[in-house]
C-alpha cells in the first residue's frame, strides 16, 4: 500500500493560497481526483478526508485502470468506480461529487489520447480556471486520463495545477505500482508546462 499522508499534507499547506495568512478563511480549495481506489485502501482514506474536508472542493472523482492488479474486475475503471461510489454511500454528504469511469487501459502511444468519459470530465471542470486560480488535480492512481487530456487540449496545462503520488525512494528511485501501469502517460505529464508536484511515497 502506498502512503497518502504526504500528499494530504501537501494539500492542506497549500490551500490558503500564495501570500494569504492561515488563520483567514480562504474559499474551499478546488480538486478533482483521479484514483484506482479499491485496489489499496489508502485511495479510499484519501476520498473520504477530501469530500468531508471543508478545506476542499472536490469537484469529481475520475477512477482509473490498476493494470492487472487481482482485486479489480475487467474494465478497472468501471469496478473502481463502483468502489468509490460505495464509500461516498457510507459519508454524510450534503453534496455528492460526480464519480466518473475513465480509461481501462494505458495509453498505446505518446501521442494517441484514450478519449472518453474521464477526458471530457477533466476538460470540462478545468474551465473557468486559470494560472492564477488553477484547478489541482491529485493524481494517486493511473494518469492516463490526465495525460490524455493534455494531449487533446494542450491549453488545459494553463488551468490545472497536479499533484501526484508516484516516485519513491529519493534519490534512487524505485519502480512504483502508479508509473507501471502507464509509463507513457508519465512521460506525457513530465513533459507537460503543467505545474506538477511529486511526493515521494517514502516520504509518507
Amino acid at each position: 500500500m502506498i502512503p497518502v499522508s504526504l500528499i494530504l499534507v501537501l494539500l492542506t499547506a497549500q490551500a490558503a493560497g500564495p501570500g494569504q495568512e492561515r488563520q483567514e478563511q480562504p474559499r474551499p480549495r478546488p480538486i478533482l481526483l483521479t484514483t484506482d481506489t479499491g485496489a489499496d485502501m489508502d485511495d479510499q482514506w484519501v476520498l473520504a478526508h477530501l469530500v468531508l474536508s471543508a478545506e476542499f472542493d472536490l469537484r469529481g472523482v475520475v477512477t482509473t485502470h490498476t493494470g492487472s492488479h487481482p482485486v479489480l474486475a475487467a474494465p478497472a475503471a468501471a469496478s473502481s468506480a463502483g468502489v468509490a461510489r460505495e464509500v461516498l454511500d457510507h459519508l454524510p454528504l450534503p453534496k455528492r461529487p460526480k464519480v466518473i469511469a475513465g480509461s481501462s487501459d494505458p495509453l498505446r502511444a505518446k501521442a494517441e489520447p484514450r478519449l472518453g468519459r474521464g477526458v471530457d470530465f477533466i476538460l470540462r471542470e478545468s474551465r473557468g480556471f486559470n494560472r492564477t486560480r488553477p484547478l489541482t488535480v491529485l493524481v494517486i492512481g493511473a494518469a492516463t486520463d490526465v495525460a490524455s487530456a493534455l494531449l487533446a487540449d494542450p491549453s488545459l496545462a494553463e488551468r490545472i495545477e497536479i499533484i501526484a503520488m508516484a516516485f519513491s525512494k529519493w534519490p534512487e528511485g524505485d519502480d512504483l505500482f502508479n508509473v507501471k501501469n502507464d509509463r507513457k502517460a508519465w512521460q506525457v505529464l513530465l513533459e507537460s508546462p503543467a505545474p506538477i508536484v511529486v511526493a515521494d511515497a517514502a516520504a509518507g
